[in-house]
């Protein structure tokens, strides 16, 4: 069965795909400068996999993307709820998922997070990548408290601030702060691994790539994405205020796993 049609989806959505190859939308782990970045991708599965509790049968996929995580997970016996406020990003995600021979058929959901109401508790709650788009970090880490069993385990892989800036100057979450809000609710926190290094090789392959290809995928896609010209030059902008937040030591790329304990 042919992947859906990526075209179907609102931008910049549609640009992961000619990026990297795959439906994955978070950074990559590099175990080599020039390693594919649709496979470190998979590699920083793998990682985050080293971050999950001793008993997982169930999982709760905070911000389903185009569904890459959840059917990683689902292929693994895992199963998973995985939601998101986007229509079309499940739509393409509940299509791209019909080709999976696995045990447990994923539970997509349209709805936000703010309006989620379990129907279980589960083993892990993951944000990959989409905790960053949460305004509040002290609700999202409290209704994630809420959706766990005592033990379960709060997984958390994106990028966070090491300067105290105002939100709408800074969009990612300040780290102390993150920190003290999770021991506050009732979390202990497991483990913490910074890795920064290989994750944001990942920022600079996608300009380089977008760079190269910028022309061609503008004369070969306009007709069905007529904002491409705008779409890429807005990720060239994004990735590179990136790339320079994280040289100038104010960004980092951190994975957390926190365990519920009260």
């Amino acid at each position: 069965m042919a992947a859906p049609d990526v075209f179907r989806l609102p931008p910049p959505y549609y640009l992961f795909r000619l990026l990297t190859g795959s439906d994955h939308m978070h950074f990559g782990w590099f175990r080599t400068d020039d390693e594919d970045p649709g496979q470190a991708q998979e590699n920083m599965m793998e990682l985050n996999l080293f971050f999950r509790p001793g008993t997982l049968e169930t999982a709760l996929d905070v911000g389903a993307g185009l569904g890459a995580t959840a059917r990683w997970l689902a292929r693994r016996d895992v199963q998973v709820t995985s939601i998101s406020p986007d229509g079309p990003l499940i739509e393409y995600a509940r299509e791209a998922a019909k080709q999976d021979e696995v045990k447990h058929q994923i539970d997509f959901q349209v709805c936000a997070f703010e309006e989620f109401v379990p129907q279980r508790e589960y083993d892990w709650v993951l944000f990959q990548e989409s905790f960053q788009y949460f305004e509040d970090p002290r609700d999202t880490i409290q209704r994630a408290h809420a959706a766990l069993r005592q033990g379960g385990r709060l997984h958390i892989g994106d990028q966070f601030l090491h300067v105290d800036v105002p939100r709408e100057q800074g969009r990612f979450h300040f780290l102390p702060r993150v920190l003290r809000a999770a021991k506050e609710i009732g979390f202990e926190l497991r483990t913490k691994c910074t890795v920064s290094r290989a994750a944001y090789r990942m920022t600079s392959r996608c300009l380089e790539i977008l760079k190269e290809n910028k022309d061609r995928w503008i004369e070969q896609h306009e007709a069905r994405a007529p904002t491409i010209r705008k779409d890429i030059d807005d990720m060239l902008n994004c990735g590179t205020l990136e790339w320079d937040a994280f040289v100038a030591g104010h960004l980092s790329y951190e994975l957390m796993a926190f365990e519920k304990v009260r």
